[in-house]
């Protein structure tokens, strides 16, 4: 987040024509927090970005923000793997349960709280359903979980529409009730697909779909109504990232 901040303050000023005294020296230290991150929170021998600098063999879902606020590309390999290890359940490494996803495993990550946790159905499930949406447009393969994902998500909504903050292994709801970051996760998956509503639905997950569904709407005009034509200056110069930033 730390590069999420530095990069938005250059790209605002830039975008706003605000003065930017210390220009060259905000990239400098964007660009070099980059390859800090990328060196030494990335596991070699795992594949994976890890939690931390000291912890990179523990998983954490919040890498999954990577993509999303264009830290680096949803097709870079090194981004994949980490998704597909998370994408395994905690019994083999990953944070994947009943296709919902872990924030971390608590057994090998000590957040001073202690007890067991749910899945986090409010931010994690729709990062990765994003997440897999982007890397699939790629990967193909990725699509249909994307679908599947999102699909058994909207099965722990209540009667109107609404869900719990965490969902236990068991499907119980745990935490805040009811979240609204998990109803705005839920809308920005619907409004924001951009690829995934090209799949067809498997026959197991019909019953979701026979309701009225919301119009799908591309993430582009979305964020053009929201934010205006800058916005789309951004996202469509930010996809190729990886390349001008070398």
């Amino acid at each position: 987040m730390l590069w999420v901040a530095i990069d938005r303050g250059l790209r605002l000023a830039e975008k706003r024509s605000l003065p930017c005294p210390n220009r060259l020296t905000c990239l400098e230290a964007r660009d070099e927090l980059y390859e800090e991150i990328m060196h030494k929170a990335w596991n070699a021998e795992g594949w994976h970005f890890g939690q931390g600098y000291e912890e990179t063999d523990v998983l954490d879902s919040a890498v999954l923000i990577m993509p999303l606020v264009f830290f680096m590309h949803g097709s870079d390999p090194r981004f994949i793997s980490t998704l597909k290890q998370i994408l395994k359940t905690p019994e083999r490494g990953g944070l994947t349960s009943n296709n919902l996803v872990y924030r971390y495993d608590v057994r090998k990550s000590d957040d001073g709280v202690g007890g067991e946790e749910g899945t986090i159905s409010s931010t994690f499930d729709g990062r990765c359903v994003e997440a897999l949406t982007r890397a699939g447009e790629y990967d193909k393969p990725l699509l249909p979980r994307a679908v599947s994902m999102f699909g058994d998500f909207l099965l722990y909504l209540n009667h109107v529409g609404l869900c719990t903050e965490e969902i236990s292994e068991a499907g119980e709801a745990l935490g805040n009730a009811v979240q609204g970051f998990t109803a705005g996760e839920a809308m920005e998956r619907r409004l924001g697909r951009t690829g995934v509503e090209k799949e067809k639905p498997s026959p197991s997950r019909t019953p979701i779909l026979t309701t009225p569904a919301l119009p799908v709407v591309p993430l582009s005009k979305f964020a053009t109504e929201a934010y205006g034509d800058e916005a789309i200056d951004m996202d469509e110069k930010d996809e190729f990232s990886m390349f001008w930033r070398k």
